[in-house]
């Protein structure tokens, strides 16, 4: 990969509240090939409520820290959002304010 011009690469660590079962696989394979590694989450926002949206964010930013432990020296971690779970964009702004202030 590295030899093809690859400089860096990211790999999903979870989904919603969900492991990627191919994350550490690709993780120890970008580190193996030289490339600088990143890992991302795929949100699956919810929540019915103003403190259930933050709190189904924190949920899920925590998560993805325990899964993903990013170390010190990867590129920064990525909030993948292609879905609103239903939510208001309000509620949608507010869920991605909270998932990317914790930690």
């Amino acid at each position: 990969m590295a030899h093809g011009g690859y400089r860096f690469a990211f790999t999903e660590a979870t989904n919603g509240f969900s492991p990627d079962w191919t994350y550490e696989r690709n993780r120890n394979g970008a580190t193996a090939a030289g490339l600088a590694f990143g890992a991302f989450h795929f949100a699956r926002p919810a929540g019915s409520t103003p403190q259930g949206v933050i709190s189904n964010a924190v949920a899920q930013a925590d998560y993805f820290a325990s899964v993903a432990e990013p170390q010190t020296g990867e590129l920064a971690p990525v909030l993948d959002l292609e879905r609103t779970g239903g939510l208001s964009p309000a509620s949608l702004r507010a869920w991605t304010a909270a998932w990317i202030s914790t930690g």
